[in-house]
């Protein structure tokens, strides 16, 4: 019994986030959510599903979205959605682009900005259709980035204020 329970407990810190987040987003893509947290988009863009999900929502976008994304961070997970955001290589602030892949439902949402234009891909004809972390895209790049770089005026900045 001793050897069981050390078992479990010792493959649940091993597979930590991504075994919790597979519990919790269960769906037609949470195959794809060890990639969450990894530096892995083209790869996460090459899976077959992504790749076939990218070319019916987006058309002959598909190669501007991915050029738009091609400088990024990691791998993020938002709400089950696995999420990619970034900007063109030497255009950050005016080529940019996220995507957006739900592992419970298998639907993808995107979204461009293009010479002061955003463009959203979405299937959906209403705003809540969108995906959270593409409206809070949409916020912040509405704004030029702005509030990535500077605190808002109604906002305040303050240190710890726990004791010691």
């Amino acid at each position: 019994m001793k050897t069981c329970l050390l078992l479990v407990c010792t493959v649940s810190v091993l597979l930590g986030p991504a075994a919790r987040a597979q519990d919790a987003c269960p769906g037609t893509l949470n195959k794809l959510l060890p990639y969450a947290g990894t530096y892995l988009t083209d790869q996460l863009l090459g899976e077959p599903e992504v790749t076939a999900g990218l070319q019916q929502l987006l058309g002959k976008e598909v190669d501007h979205l991915r050029s738009n994304v091609s400088v990024t961070g990691a791998v993020d997970l938002i709400a089950c959605h696995l999420v990619i955001s970034g900007n063109a290589e030497h255009e950050g602030g005016s080529e940019q682009g996220i995507v957006a892949i739900n592992v419970m439902s298998g639907t993808i949402s995107a979204a461009l900005t293009t010479g002061g234009r955003i463009d959203v891909y979405v299937d959906g004809d209403s705003y809540y259709a969108v995906p959270i972390s593409i409206r809070d895209w949409l916020a912040v790049v509405s704004t030029e980035l702005r509030y990535r770089f500077d605190l808002p005026a109604n906002a305040r900045q303050l240190p710890p204020q726990g004791t010691p």
